[in-house]
């Protein structure tokens, strides 16, 4: 078969659903990172490349005797950039059939998204979603979800308000504290006489000179306002959870790329 060709597979493999093969996937994508590291590092060892035999020859001996002879020297080649190759090609073309396999499952892999309509039923918020959004969109609603966590919350023992003149803000009921100064007050501990003056004492009480009225504001979250919208997000990713397993759930016919790929590469057909 031409390499410029790709043809479904032949019935060499069943179908599969599309969550196993996903799992086959990831497991062939680690085991061919992890030939191709190796390989990589064995490449760079030159030397294994190399080889040699080396074989002594004396020169006749000019007064009859019989010549010395030296043990011959071999070092044998270890590696081939042929069978490189060829390991290479053997490292990816499983991971390169079930890629192709996988894309092939999501251009037919949708699935709506349901959640709860109130009323113990459900109601689709979104139909046909294709199952690699679904994938993303889990992860993204996972951070919101860590996001909301983090929002910050009223104060529940204390009454909050919509302030009037502000969107999301919050008021409380104003309080009312007295403010105080200190005044001088003289008191008279003994009256003058003819031959004493009067004895007094200044003190210096708190007196009341006004009040504080005080209102607090905050931006925080209602704390029914909060667990609303953290049970909604749980809802949203439950519901996205159950939509993208009914999706890989759709079969995935066997498609195979690997083997046109480096028979190309390798041999030029």
């Amino acid at each position: 078969m031409s390499g410029t060709e790709i043809e479904p597979s032949t019935g060499q493999r069943p179908e599969q659903w599309l969550a196993t093969v996903l799992g086959l996937l990831d497991g062939a994508k680690k085991s061919s990172n992890a030939a191709l590291t190796a390989l990589h590092r064995q490449s760079k060892s030159r030397d294994r490349f190399d080889g040699f035999s080396r074989v002594y020859l004396p020169d006749a001996a000019s007064d009859g005797e019989e010549p010395k002879g030296k043990p011959s020297e071999t070092k044998l080649v270890e590696l081939t950039a042929e069978q490189q190759l060829l390991d290479v090609a053997g490292a990816l073309e499983r991971r390169l059939d079930l890629q192709l396999t996988v894309d092939t499952a999501d251009t037919t892999a949708f699935a709506d998204i349901r959640v709860p309509d109130g009323r113990g039923g459900e109601t689709v918020l979104i139909q046909r979603v294709p199952v690699t959004t679904l994938m993303v969109l889990y992860k993204v609603l996972e951070d919101v979800r860590t996001f909301l966590r983090n929002l910050p919350v009223q104060d529940p023992s204390r009454e909050w308000h919509p302030d009037t003149n502000a969107d999301g803000v919050y008021v409380t009921p104003p309080v009312q504290t007295i403010s105080t100064e200190k005044t001088p007050k003289v008191i008279t501990k003994a009256q003058a006489t003819d031959k004493h003056p009067a004895q007094t004492e200044v003190y210096w009480p708190d007196a009341r000179v006004g009040v504080w009225e005080k209102i607090d504001r905050t931006g925080a979250l209602p704390p029914k306002r909060y667990g609303e919208l953290l049970q909604r997000v749980e809802a949203l990713l439950d519901a996205v959870k159950t939509a993208r397993e009914e999706a890989n759930r759709v079969k995935a016919p066997d498609r195979q790329l690997g083997g046109a790929l480096f028979r190309y590469l390798t041999t030029g057909q």
